[in-house]
């Protein structure tokens, strides 16, 4: 368990050795914090930072894959907890496709973070002390942040995700399907093809290197044959 809550003084987290990074961004009217997890903002009590590991506590066996940035946090599989000073608050929370308002929440050791039925994701988090607001007024915050869609998600319940994507392979994919299935068969074509070609062509050119050699050897008879001529006329010319 990583532990970043400490009661007794402000701001409320306990890491010690901690490097703030400080923002500014307006608060809504009223709220005393706000978790912007898609954004990677956070601001409690007037102190904003953006390193969720200072504005959350997490229960959960691996901590490093909790957030997602462009849908918000991943709250599947573990307990999340909002380091909220105590106090009675309404909670607006934001997610990619909507939100909710959660009213009267007692926070004594953080408020656990529960997500909308079927929403895994929660991108934004207004605390605002109980009773301030309407019911209406605090609905007015729920503005998802734009998800970009990613050929690379898989997770069907991401907004990132994009649905009846065309079967397509990856150029490792076609690596690997040249380099093992269809490299091998057009080799194997290659091979039987041009065997019996490059026998023929082995074929014709001993036919060529024998008929050179005939045509030498002719060539050499007829020679003979014309230098005993001009002897023999040589000889009757006297």
């Amino acid at each position: 368990m990583a532990s970043c809550t400490n009661f007794l003084s402000l701001p409320f987290q306990s890491r010690q050795g901690r490097a703030l990074d400080r923002t500014t961004a307006p608060l809504p009217d009223g709220a005393v914090a706000m978790f912007s997890f898609g954004a990677r903002l956070y601001i409690i009590k007037g102190r904003s930072f953006n390193n969720a590991d200072l504005a959350v506590t997490v229960r959960w066996g691996d901590e490093t894959v909790y957030l997602a940035f462009a849908d918000g946090i991943d709250t599947r599989g573990g307990d999340i907890r909002l380091d909220l000073p105590p106090g009675i608050y309404d909670l607006v929370k934001v997610d990619p496709f909507g939100g909710g308002v959660q009213k009267n929440v007692v926070v004594k050791d953080g408020a656990q973070l529960i997500p909308r039925s079927g929403q895994p994701f929660v991108q934004i988090v207004y605390a605002i002390p109980a009773g301030i607001l309407s019911t209406e007024e605090l609905e007015d915050f729920i503005v998802p942040l734009n998800v970009q869609a990613d050929w690379s998600v898989t997770d069907p319940l991401s907004a990132a995700y994009i649905q009846n994507k065309p079967n397509f392979i990856t150029n490792d994919d076609l690596n690997l399907i040249l380099a093992t299935t269809i490299g091998p068969i057009i080799d194997e074509a290659v091979e039987e093809q041009l065997t019996p070609v490059v026998a023929s062509v082995a074929g014709a050119v001993e036919a060529a290197e024998d008929a050179a050699a005939a045509a030498n050897a002719a060539a050499g008879t007829v020679t003979d044959q014309v230098r005993g001529a001009l002897y023999f006329t040589r000889w009757i010319a006297g």
